[in-house]
């Protein structure tokens, strides 16, 4: 019988591993997908649509599923449209309710996805704030630095060891219609937004739009323009934070 219950906590951990997987490749191709449009990349896009195995349907839209990627689990799907104004309309979501869905049905597929993002603080941030409690460290202030892209301080010994983590993903963009994630990583753009609704005016059970947005946006004048995306090297990164892009 302990046999058979091991295998299964097994069995599980195996397809929690496997959806993970499926839910990071899933955003870094829609990241790399909306960064080759931001830099008119066209002939690029075209490619890597196809090598991630996208279905192209009507009106600059594309659809996979276990059908055309076996990595995508079997219950589920992944559809996105360009829009006009050059970002991705985006729908994760499973066989059964297709795009009508319940603001329960959304968000429990919702809180997984997202859940392979941790935020952080923009390198730049997070080197100020080393530096400034590294300076400022005493018998008020205590401080530790664990690598290059975290520290953690402690104030008059009274509260717990607070951690600050350097981040390609920050959130402090967040308002009341939205959770913005926001990525700062390669290319030639600022970032990019991923804007997901709240619907707060919504019960759980009401239908709800199953989109969330990717949208990148324009460097400033103000702003070097950096290399262009490699896309094979984006690719290959197996998290979202194994290079700090904003740390040059």
């Amino acid at each position: 019988m302990k046999k058979y219950i091991l295998f299964g906590f097994m069995f599980i951990a195996i397809s929690l591993s496997a959806q993970e997987a499926f839910y990071t490749k899933t955003l870094k191709e829609l990241i790399a997908f909306e960064t080759l449009i931001k830099e008119n990349r066209i002939s690029d896009l075209s490619k890597l649509i196809d090598e991630s195995l996208y279905t192209g349907q009507e009106n600059n839209s594309f659809y996979k599923s276990n059908i055309n990627d076996k990595t995508v689990p079997d219950d589920m799907f992944v559809w996105f449209i360009i829009t006009d104004d050059k970002s991705l309309a985006a729908v994760i979501g499973n066989n059964e309710s297709v795009f009508e869905m319940t603001k329960a049905e959304r968000n429990h597929i919702w809180v997984d996805f997202f859940s392979v993002i941790e935020t952080g603080f923009p390198y730049a941030i997070h080197k100020y704030s080393a530096e400034y409690f590294e300076d400022e460290k005493g018998d008020s202030l205590q401080f530790e630095k664990i690598s290059r892209y975290e520290f953690r301080y402690k104030v008059d010994g009274k509260y717990d060891w607070i951690t600050n983590k350097a981040s390609n993903f920050f959130n402090g963009s967040s308002n009341e219609k939205h959770i913005v994630y926001s990525f700062f990583g390669p290319g030639q753009l600022s970032h990019i937004d991923i804007l997901v609704p709240r619907d707060d005016d919504k019960g759980w059970e009401d239908e709800v739009s199953p989109f969330f947005y990717v949208v990148g946006r324009d460097l400033q004048e103000s702003q070097p323009i950096p290399s262009p995306i490699d896309i094979p090297f984006f690719m290959s990164l197996k998290n979202f934070n194994d290079r700090i892009w904003s740390d040059n």
